[in-house]
């Protein structure tokens, strides 16, 4: 097995830590504080190895900054390790700097730098060292840290864990059962849930229509039931047929003897229609030219109307075209406002020029020249040295304020150079959007204005149109007058005249009547024929369902004997790679029908996410990355945080686990190391 430890640890630069320096035992203690920095050393340590913080997050915000939260763009952030790979110690080193353009002095970018023992590497060189001397980084992140592992989705989770121990295949499961024979077969095309499924669908049904075996087996008795009520006594139906039939005989004897009789008649019925068309075409030509006039009038109402609806939907668009501009007018308004607020605040802010004044008013201490142990003036040589000293010491110190003075003015122009761009695009964008606002109001005056003038000129037509007479008077046209004086004398005679129409009407009723009960009594005879043949059929299925309801619910208990077979052994081969985790893979529905795939580490029947002391948690963290580092076949150095929460009985399972352990604690103190073995 790899061996691999942290022999010390320098860190500079890095969120709250200034300069750090530690050295590491086999066991070691970091106390202090909250906020001492005992977990940033604990990121510092994961950002040079992988790149990330220890809770697998990425490495953001691990700059120095000030008391109001400006980071230190100067500052180098440098974290080095010297660490034992199987006997043989190599030095890490990563080094990032903040990179800005020379000409406009615009942030570009964070410049990494990677070492081994002292040699620079690209940091691609860097990774595939890392990952050759040590481990792969994803594989890193899992053995020294559980969070990445536990903070992974279900499925996710679930495929990491399972990647660990042998597959199991659906004919090992039927290895340990002769019932389970036929099973992996069926699993070829569909996994174990899908086939579990068909088989509930096929006996419960799948809803909206669809009962399922049972459904259907619950429900045939009833339809059964009703249709055997359905049938009836076909022979008394045929004796009544024949009975109809001969009285319909009769009638149509009846009817013939009607025919010359109705024949005189329609041929007068036809002459009266004849001088109808005539009168009809005498009207018409007389209507020609008062139709063509409403013909006319129409066709121009019909096109003003179609003027208006086109001049209404032009007017809507123009409205919103008008609310869109007052919408950008208001924005580019505050747009301007902001400018100009951005701009006064960032020029009223001034440097403390009193820190500068303050070191040039420092005096030169004259008891510094008289020796402390004596009580004598020192040496002349050496009193002269103490003075220049104590100058160019001054002299350091206000051109540090002076530089410091210069970025802050430097950091002052770039922000309201910044501003004017902003501010001056903000007027440009308000000067078009209030033009786009003229134009806008201008187009929706003058299509209101049409729309008046169109709805004005609708009306007019419209009064013209109905002055229009319905017809012209044709009280003093002869040709009109001749034909309806030879109607009116045409339907005098038909009047007159009988036509055996109400005979004939009765017997056409008797026979409608007659007929329609034949039909009637023939459909009776063929549904109870096919009711008959129905029940049949009825009662076969009712003997087919109950033996496939059977089989499937048969075939159900199997195929759940099967996945909980399947669950067993899945869970005992993960578990057996832990000392103390037990994972709980499977859990079953809330209606007892088949399990849940979940993916819940537990320590003595505690879930961790519930109900774990800090201890317990600590455990079960501890004995994931050991576990994983076993499969890697590397012994690799584990941070233990809440180090004061571990009792002396989870120490005793925590010793067991060969690692390298660092603890942090939390104390009233400031920051501590101490090396405990």
């Amino acid at each position: 097995m790899k061996d691999i430890k942290i022999k010390s640890l320098h860190i500079q630069n890095f969120g709250s830590i200034k300069d750090l320096s530690i050295n590491f035992g086999e066991k070691t203690l970091i106390s202090g504080r909250n906020e001492a920095g005992k977990t940033t050393i604990n990121d510092a340590y994961s950002w040079l190895m992988t790149n990330k913080l220890a809770n697998g997050s990425q490495a953001d915000g691990i700059r120095p900054h000030d008391r109001i939260g400006i980071e230190d763009d100067n500052a180098v952030i440098s974290v080095s390790a010297v660490i034992e790979i199987d006997g043989a110690e190599k030095e890490f080193l990563k080094e990032q700097r903040k990179e800005f353009t020379q000409k406009t002095g615009k942030f570009k970018g964070n410049n990494n730098l990677y070492f081994i023992n002292g040699v620079p590497k690209k940091e691609k060189e860097y990774k595939v060292y890392v990952e050759e001397k040590i481990l792969e980084p994803d594989n890193l992140e899992l053995c020294t840290n559980a969070s990445v592992l536990l903070n992974m989705d279900t499925k996710k989770r679930r495929a990491v864990i399972f990647d660990m121990v042998p597959d199991i295949t659906d004919a090992d499961v039927a290895a340990t059962d002769m019932r389970f024979a036929n099973i992996p077969p069926k699993l070829d095309d569909c996994t174990l849930d899908e086939l579990i499924q068909s088989v509930r669908y096929q006996i419960n049904g799948r809803g909206r229509g669809d009962k399922g075996l049972k459904g259907r087996q619950d429900e045939l008795p009833a339809r059964i039931d009703e249709a055997q009520r359905k049938v009836c006594d076909t022979a008394e139906y045929s004796l009544a047929i024949s009975g109809l039939k001969k009285e319909i005989a009769d009638l149509d004897e009846q009817e013939k003897s009607l025919d010359d009789v109705m024949t005189a008649y329609d041929q007068k019925s036809k002459d009266i229609l004849d001088l109808k068309f005539e009168q009809s075409e005498v009207v018409r030509k007389a209507n020609e030219g008062l139709v063509q006039q409403r013909k006319t009038l129409d066709c121009e109402i019909f096109s003003l109307n179609q003027d208006m609806k086109s001049a209404e939907n032009s007017l809507r668009m123009a409205e919103m075209d008008l609310k869109h501009a007052n919408m950008g007018v208001d924005r580019h308004t505050a747009e301007v406002k902001k400018a100009q607020e951005d701009w006064k605040e960032y020029s009223g802010r001034e440097y403390p020029e009193e820190r500068i004044e303050a070191i040039k008013a420092e005096r030169f201490d004259e008891n510094e020249l008289i020796c402390p142990r004596c009580g004598q003036n020192l040496p002349e040589d050496q009193a002269m040295e103490n003075r220049a000293n104590f100058e160019k010491n001054k002299a350091k110190r206000i051109a540090d304020e002076e530089k410091a003075k210069k970025e802050f003015y430097e950091k002052i122009d770039r922000r309201k150079s910044e501003i004017t761009n902003y501010g001056n695009k903000a007027v440009a964008d308000l000067k078009e959007a209030e033009k786009s606002k003229e134009e806008a109001e201008r187009k929706v005056t003058e299509l209101k204005q049409k729309i008046t003038s169109l709805a004005m000129e609708i009306q007019g037509k419209q009064a013209e149109l109905s002055k229009l007479p319905e017809s012209v008077d044709l009280s003093g046209n002869a040709e009109y007058q001749k034909v309806t004086g030879d109607i009116e004398k045409a339907e005098s005679a038909l009047h007159k005249m009988e036509n055996g129409s109400k005979q004939r009407r009765e017997i056409s009723r008797i026979k409608n009547e007659k007929t329609a009960e034949i039909s009637r009594l023939k459909t009776l005879i063929t549904e109870s024929e096919k009711v008959q043949d129905r029940v049949d059929e009825l009662k076969v299925e009712q003997r087919n369902v109950r033996q496939l309801l059977a089989d499937c619910q048969q075939e159900l208990d199997l195929l759940r004997d099967f996945q909980k077979a399947k669950c067993d052994m899945l869970t005992e081969a993960v578990n057996k790679m832990f000392a103390f985790v037990k994972w709980r893979l499977f859990k079953m529905n809330q209606d007892g029908e088949g399990y849940q795939e979940v993916c819940e580490p537990m320590i003595e029947n505690e879930p961790y996410g519930r109900r774990l002391n800090h201890g317990s948690r600590a455990l079960a963290e501890l004995d994931i990355c050991n576990t994983f580092q076993n499969i890697h076949g590397i012994s690799l150095p584990l941070f233990v945080d809440d180090f004061d929460g571990i009792t002396e009985n989870t120490m005793e399972k925590i010793n067991q686990f060969d690692r390298q352990m660092i603890f942090l604690k939390a104390t009233e103190s400031d920051l501590k190391i101490e090396i405990l073995e």
